[in-house]
């Protein structure tokens, strides 16, 4: 983003993310669109525990069906009405 807008994610309702969260990418979205629900993929390392992530972002438990994605972005989306 390099501090650009974006006009797919500022036209969004909510963005799942499944990129490392390490990139900055993330942060970099909820820097720019503070209110925009952001769900994350949430990896577990080596040792078991899962990557931290972005402050205020959802947490998507990788892996994950296409069914549970569509319920992490359903219930962002959800939160944010609230």
């Amino acid at each position: 983003m390099r501090g650009e807008p974006c006009a797919a994610v500022a036209g969004a309702d909510v963005v799942l993310h499944g990129l490392d969260p390490m990139l900055g990418i993330a942060t970099a979205i909820r820097h720019r669109y503070p209110r925009l629900p952001l769900v994350v993929e949430q990896r577990r390392r080596e040792t078991g525990s899962p990557d931290a992530l972005p402050a205020g972002c959802v947490p998507l438990r990788y892996p994950c069906s296409v069914s549970g994605q569509i319920d992490a972005l359903m219930g962002a989306l959800a939160d944010a009405d609230r």
